[in-house]
């Protein structure tokens, strides 16, 4: 299997060239950098370095990027192996299930690499700024192994090996937008229906590694982070959905066989909703979540290839009734996306990582038809 460049042995130098020949670099780079043509290359900021004037630049008629300001260069596949920290047998596996050559392990081929989202209308200009100050922070980032961020999911049980590529750690991690004040934090990145990353969720987190840092908020977003989720796996015909990044971590490490994304708040993951909901039979004056999708909002966006959901709850928050309205909502959008939804739920008081760290049987399962 080896000639024929099998994820588990060594890819073969055909492989590996058809492989790059078959990429196109401008779509895989911008997926975390805006790029803007100068004659037959693409320049943006550097992803490597902070700078305020562009000095990296994307070759496409050569297949590869230089940057003048930090020296960092190379072709798709070191594109991937740095922003990515993925190693050499990985880039080469997710470029070649990207470009049809490869099924990945469930025998399914993936697309060709999404094309390019052009960056026009107020409302995109409006969230440009921050979509690009979240890449300057994720191009900042390290690989998680070895440390505080990845001994931080140690204390709350987590013993995935290896942790996601898209989390990472970041010893001075701004809190504010001027970059003044920085903490060490864990940083995940969202990305978008075209795998573009256009934000990033901050875990600030005690110098230790032992807990969360002391201060509040310590878990913050910055970019465009409404429709998006943060890829812990490929997606697969059956994917997860969840609020926060150390429950989806959870479910995955006792079913590895489903993939979780965290959409990092029940508003994405239900989306918009159409008219207005009953009253409040707790609250004076204040109405539920009206349950009916708006179709045309649709919160996180999910693949094609995704036909069964599995929206997995938090049972330990403040108003459980509006939850319930807007996880009915979500539900009520994927099933009208031809998708079939299963709902899970932890004892009240509690959410998926407190339920795994306690014992499995407790959790109450229900398939909702589609």
């Amino acid at each position: 299997m080896t000639g024929e460049g099998s994820p588990e042995g060594r890819f073969n130098s055909d492989f590996v060239a058809e492989v790059k020949s078959r990429t196109d670099i401008v779509s895989l780079v911008e997926r975390t950098v805006r790029l803007r043509p100068r004659g037959r290359e693409q320049v943006g900021l550097c992803p490597f370095h902070h700078e305020k004037t562009p000095s990296f630049t994307v070759v496409p008629h050569k297949g590869f990027f230089h940057c003048f300001g930090c020296g960092a260069s190379g072709d798709s596949v070191m594109w991937l192996m740095k922003i990515a920290g993925l190693t050499f047998p990985e880039a080469i596996e997710e470029l070649a299930i990207n470009a049809g050559m490869l099924a990945d392990r469930h025998g399914r081929k993936r697309p060709d690499l999404a094309p390019k989202i052009e960056y026009t209308g107020s409302d995109v200009d409006e969230d440009r700024e921050a979509i690009e100050d979240a890449c300057k922070i994720w191009s900042k980032t390290r690989p998680i192994a070895g440390s505080i961020a990845e001994r931080y999911l140690r204390t709350r049980g987590i013993f995935l090996d290896p942790l996601p590529p898209t989390l990472r750690y970041m010893p001075d991690c701004p809190i504010d937008k001027e970059w003044k004040r920085r903490h060490p934090a864990m940083v995940a990145a969202v990305q978008g229906p075209d795998r573009r990353v256009t934000a990033v969720h901050r875990t600030f987190l005690a110098r230790d590694g032992k807990g969360k840092a002391g201060f509040k908020p310590n878990k913050m977003g910055r970019g465009k982070w409404v429709g998006g989720a943060i890829r812990l796996g490929f997606d697969r015909p059956v994917l997860g959905l969840a609020e926060g990044i150390e429950t989806a971590l959870s479910v995955m490490q006792h079913v590895p066989e489903v993939p979780v994304w965290p959409a990092l708040s029940l508003t994405n993951i239900a989306g918009g909703g159409y008219g207005k909901g009953e009253p409040h039979p707790e609250k004076l004056n204040a109405w539920l979540p009206t349950t009916r999708p708006d179709m045309d909002r649709p919160g996180v966006i999910l693949p094609d290839t995704v036909r069964e959901v599995l929206i997995l709850e938090d049972a330990n928050g403040g108003d459980m009734l509006s939850q319930a309205c807007l996880v009915e909502r979500a539900a009520n959008r994927f099933r009208q996306e031809g998708r079939v939804v299963w709902r899970a739920r932890p004892p009240e008081g509690t959410d998926f990582n407190d339920l795994f760290n306690g014992k499995w049987d407790a959790m109450q399962s229900e398939k909702v038809a589609a």
